[in-house]
């Protein structure tokens, strides 16, 4: 079953917004989170159940999105659904991605709405522009996050996994 995004192409541009608390809340782990909030077991194990299942999840919605267009993940910082701990590893995720993310303090409906206004669509593009210059040398290249996932021994998310991640993205 193909997995359904929040997704919001920005008019006139080739950047397409995507809602990384629905990646969250579809990677449905709820009862790892309680066993995490109640301790029952040792949190290192949860902690790479945790960083497997997101970091694949945050891969495939980058694959899935980037067929026409450069996806930009906007993460929404205050939503009641993620607790203090998952929106530091969140923090420290989007950051080793080489894509262009965006997190806020109003939810994702709120922020596409506010792309209604003309200055601010052109606000948040120039902004996105100027950093994607950054991230275009290292266009494709999951080392950071590669790094991080041999550090932790994330086994299923090996350099196989991120060779395929970067082949599909090529061809597309």
């Amino acid at each position: 079953m193909k997995t359904q995004y929040s997704t919001h192409l920005i008019p006139g541009t080739k950047y397409k917004l995507v809602d990384l608390n629905k990646v969250f809340a579809d990677c449905h782990v709820q009862h790892v989170k309680n066993v995490f909030t109640n301790e029952l077991t040792n949190k290192p194990a949860i902690k790479r159940y945790f960083y497997h299942t997101y970091i694949h999840n945050i891969c495939k919605s980058i694959v899935d999105n980037n067929k026409k267009y450069v996806p930009v993940l906007v993460l929404f910082s205050t939503d009641e659904d993620i607790s203090i701990d998952e929106l530091k590893i969140f923090d420290k995720f989007i950051k080793m991605f080489p894509v262009q993310n965006i997190v806020t303090a109003v939810n994702f409906r709120y922020f596409v709405r506010s792309l209604d206004d003309l200055g601010m669509r052109e606000e948040i593009t120039n902004v996105i522009q100027c950093n994607q210059d950054k991230l275009s040398r290292k266009k494709f290249y999951f080392s950071k996050i590669e790094k991080f996932c041999q550090k932790y021994e994330l086994t299923f998310l090996d350099k196989k996994f991120f060779g395929d991640i970067k082949n599909k993205m090529l061809m597309i």
